[in-house]
């Protein structure tokens, strides 16, 4: 089997402009994916460097390096309204803070970051930022020691959580906190993400806690030492998505989408072949991603996100037809033939019926419900053997 030469359809990350992104096969751009998203957003680009993104252009993320996969994200916004500065947060509690713009490399390339700098009186040193907003979510900085090394993310309106300690040195978290899962990730050049989970309940803070040692809060500060910010987001939602800019008032990206692709002249019968190769959240609960029409464009099937799973509706009869099924390889292989079908995936195999035969004239798959990485779409004119749906898990 030649994928390139028996394949109908074979999207890969590639080229985009704004409203479209190209598929490899065919060449003709009858197989070319209609994007949406009507608002910038942000990628990781092949750099490692954060940029952002027109709207209604797809983005090609590199995060973590290798390949790059087409980003798809739910709607989110930053409610930190200056998320590259602390203009909007309150300075002066406990032993206060001053700040100042410092020009140094960053993820984002910005001119400039902010540094705060805790002040030469004893006590806690933590600006704080006040929302209002009742939904669980997640609080993140991207920052950087420059004179102190450690860092504490406060909660609510006390300072729960902010017990767990950034370590900006070494990438390592110390201390706990009951309800709270801290994480720290190396974006390079001594720049980290720290990121924990919040809850927003009406007008209540979040804080940021400079640190200068990983036991002692209260402290009189030198006066020059520091931590340098690039970025802050605060967010509803389970996890973490993809940098919110901000400069004076919150920002909302709104999802992204590719349409439905009319795929009639393909002329793919009620026998067919479906590879999908995306990363999927685990955080996310039985959410939509991929909807597979009929030339009656009736919704046959969808293709959902179990828990980083992959799991099949049958719309048509209205059923979940097997259960979930996991991909070490990110990839997954939906042989429909007839009534009969098949989820291969790496290392494993579901099979179930329907109880009506359909073709496959249209697709869409979204980022309206839950997060989607795309590393490759390919769709067969025919039900491929065992032997080669297995090959294409690999």
């Amino acid at each position: 089997m030649s994928n390139y030469t028996d394949a109908s359809l074979i999207y890969y990350p590639s080229g985009v402009k704004s409203g479209k992104a190209y598929s490899l096969k065919p060449t003709d751009g009858s197989g070319d994916l209609t994007f949406t998203r009507a608002s910038t957003a942000t990628r990781v680009n092949e750099s490692g460097l954060i940029e952002s993104v027109a709207t209604g252009v797809p983005r090609i993320d590199f995060t973590g390096g290798g390949c790059g996969k087409l980003l798809l994200e739910p709607q989110r916004t930053n409610l930190d309204t200056t998320s590259q500065t602390f203009s909007s947060w309150t300075l002066n509690n406990s032993g206060g803070v001053t700040t100042s713009s410092i020009t140094t490399s960053n993820p984002y390339n910005f001119a400039t970051v902010q540094k705060v700098i805790p002040s030469a009186v004893l006590g806690q040193h933590r600006p704080l930022l006040s929302t209002n907003y009742s939904a669980a979510g997640k609080f993140w900085v991207i920052a950087k020691a420059d004179g102190y090394n450690y860092l504490s993310l406060g909660d609510g309106g006390g300072l729960a959580g902010s017990s767990i300690i950034f370590n900006l040195l070494d990438g390592t978290i110390s201390g706990t906190a009951g309800g709270f899962i801290p994480s720290i990730t190396s974006l390079g050049n001594g720049w980290y993400k720290c990121s924990m989970n919040t809850t927003f309940v009406g007008l209540t803070g979040r804080w940021v806690i400079i640190r200068n040692n990983n036991t002692t809060a209260d402290y009189i500060g030198d006066g020059t030492s520091g931590i340098l910010f690039a970025h802050k987001q605060m967010e509803v939602g389970a996890y973490d998505t993809s940098s919110i800019l901000t400069s004076g008032t919150a920002v909302t990206r709104v999802f992204d989408g590719c349409n439905d692709l009319d795929i009639t002249s393909f002329s793919i019968g009620n026998s067919y072949t479906i590879l999908i190769g995306a990363e999927l959240n685990p955080l996310e609960n039985n959410k939509i991603f991929f909807t597979a029409k009929t030339s009656a464009s009736t919704e046959s099937f969808t293709v959902r996100n179990f828990n980083g799973l992959l799991r099949l509706y049958n719309n048509i009869d209205s059923a979940y037809p097997v259960a979930a099924i996991s991909s070490s390889t990110n990839k997954w292989v939906l042989r429909i033939d007839g009534t009969s079908y098949n989820i291969f995936a790496y290392g494993s195999t579901l099979a179930g019926t329907f109880t009506t035969a359909r073709n496959l004239a249209q697709f869409n798959f979204y980022g309206l419900a839950t997060e989607l990485k795309m590393q490759n779409l390919i769709i067969f004119p025919s039900a491929l053997t065992d032997a080669e749906c297995i090959a294409l898990t690999l």
